[in-house]
């Protein structure tokens, strides 16, 4: 059997999505650990899984639910914003915060949100397989799609390339999303994605 470690955000929109995935794995006999950012949500904690400690900086203040939520959203100068806060500004103090958790859980495979750059950078470094769990549509959204919010990640390409490459990890990547080589989870269906062709490879539509 094995050490899973997901790892998420603690808002309901990217924890929920995963519940399944640890209740699967746990009555399968794995052993399932959790490690969210930055710190575990209700649900998680009753769910029985192993809570990973984390002891990360304090996190940028930044909007997450509600009526303030869906305006920022409207406002792309502060979506831009927002979304360079939350993806790229807070990861380099938490990377090492991280890789200590992973050394002291030791998972065999360490399932991410693909959001979650400092994980799938932390567990390259350590040398531990990565297969992302996407909370949302991302590897599948075709690259011409034109929004606020692919405008902003193209905006910001050059910040992540350099945080990647500065790292030696591999630079695959459909909007938000960071794509791991081998298995990359999206919850849909090729009928409700509409039979897109341009699935990337590794990513299976569950």
């Amino acid at each position: 059997m094995a050490r899973v470690l997901l790892m998420s955000t603690m808002e309901k929109g990217h924890t929920n999505p995963v519940v399944g995935v640890a209740q699967h794995l746990m009555r399968a006999g794995h052993t399932v650990g959790w490690l969210c950012i930055p710190q575990p949500a209700p649900q998680v904690r009753a769910l029985g899984v192993e809570i990973v400690p984390f002891d990360p900086p304090p996190p940028p203040e930044h909007i997450t639910a509600g009526e303030a939520l869906a305006r920022l959203v409207r406002d792309e100068e502060r979506l831009h914003h927002w979304i360079k806060t939350l993806l790229l500004d807070a990861v380099p103090g938490q990377i090492e915060p991280v890789r200590q958790s992973l050394r002291a859980w030791r998972p065999d495979v360490v399932a991410p949100d693909p959001m979650l750059y400092q994980g799938v950078i932390a567990a390259h470094l350590e040398g531990i397989p990565v297969a992302t769990i996407s909370s949302s549509l991302n590897p599948i959204t075709p690259e011409s799609i034109d929004c606020p919010l692919t405008r902003t990640i193209a905006r910001l390409r050059p910040q992540r390339e350099a945080l990647f490459a500065g790292h030696g990890v591999p630079r695959r990547f459909r909007v938000c999303d960071w794509l791991a080589q081998r298995v990359n989870i999206v919850f849909t269906t090729p009928n409700y994605a509409g039979g897109l062709a341009d699935v990337p490879p590794g990513v299976q539509l569950v």
